[in-house]
């Protein structure tokens, strides 16, 4: 009867699990942009050839008056880490994503979405 109970105990560690590591993402400053930009990066690196890694920042950092956010928003992340290698090859999106670290310190004007 003590591994029946056990198991029931099991659900509780894993949402308690869950909670814990959400809390310290959170804490330590992992926003949801960051993560599917890291996920749509790995995803170009592993299908685009020649892929350079260094071009796109995945990061936010904030602080002395300016903001910078990861350079693949949400939507084109989770586009991307959606389409099959040879999507993003016939479609520019390996090309057209090494492009975002090009643009005015400022930010400049909007840029269009790099994947739909």
């Amino acid at each position: 009867m003590r591994h029946a109970s056990s198991f029931r105990r099991f659900p509780f560690a894993v949402v308690a699990g869950l909670v814990l590591l959400m809390t310290s993402q959170r804490a330590s400053g992992l926003r949801e942009d960051d993560l599917q930009c890291e996920e749509a990066v790995a995803h170009l690196n592993d299908c685009c050839p020649n892929f350079d890694l260094s071009k796109i920042s995945c990061s936010y950092k904030s602080g002395c008056g300016s903001t910078q956010y990861a350079e693949l928003g949400i939507d084109d992340s989770v586009c991307i880490q959606n389409k099959e290698c040879k999507e993003l090859i016939a479609q520019g999106i390996c090309t057209s994503v090494l492009t975002l670290g090009e643009r005015p310190a400022d930010g400049g004007a909007p840029i269009a979405p790099v994947c739909q």
